[in-house]
C-alpha cells in the first residue's frame, strides 16, 4: 500500500465513525423522547396565500418529523364565528378581496406630535419626566 491508500482508508474511517457517532447520538435522542416525551415544532409551508401545501411534524427532542401532504392544496378560512370575525366568517382567504396597497387603519401613522411633551434627562430608575402643566392649565381653565 501507498501513501495515497493510507490517506483514502483514513478518510474513510472517519467517515465510518462520524456515522456511527451519529447513529448513537439519535439513539439516546430517541431514548430520552421514550421517557421524557416528544415535544413537538410544527412548519407550514405555503406556495401562495391563504393555501397550505405541506405540514411539517417535529420532534425537537429526538429529531423525528412527520410530513402531511395533502393530495389536495388546504385552503385557509376564517373561523365561522360572527362575534369575532364579523361578516368574514366562515370565509374561504381566497374568497376575500385584500388591498395590500391600503394600509389598515390600525397601522396608520400620523404626524401628530404627542400630546405629552417628554424632557431629554432620563431619571437613574429609568423613568422619563413628563412636563404635565400645559395638561393641569387646560382643567384649570375648564372649571
Amino acid at each position: 500500500m501507498n501513501k495515497e491508500d493510507y490517506e483514502k482508508q483514513i478518510q474513510e474511517l472517519n467517515e465510518q465513525a462520524l456515522k456511527l457517532e451519529k447513529t448513537i447520538q439519535t439513539f439516546n435522542h430517541l431514548q430520552n423522547a421514550m421517557q421524557f416525551g416528544h415535544e413537538f415544532e410544527t412548519h407550514v409551508h405555503s406556495s401562495e396565500f391563504g393555501k397550505i401545501d405541506l405540514i411539517e411534524v417535529i420532534c425537537t427532542v429526538s429529531g423525528a418529523n412527520y410530513l402531511i401532504e395533502p393530495k389536495t392544496p388546504m385552503l385557509m378560512e376564517i373561523p365561522n364565528d360572527p362575534r369575532a370575525f364579523g361578516d368574514l366568517a366562515g370565509k374561504k382567504l381566497k374568497d376575500i378581496e385584500i388591498d395590500v396597497g391600503q394600509p389598515s387603519q390600525e397601522t396608520t401613522e400620523t404626524d401628530e406630535k404627542p400630546p405629552l411633551p417628554l424632557e431629554s434627562s432620563l431619571d437613574p430608575d429609568g423613568t422619563y419626566k413628563v412636563d404635565v402643566s400645559s395638561i393641569m392649565n387646560k382643567r384649570k381653565q375648564e372649571e
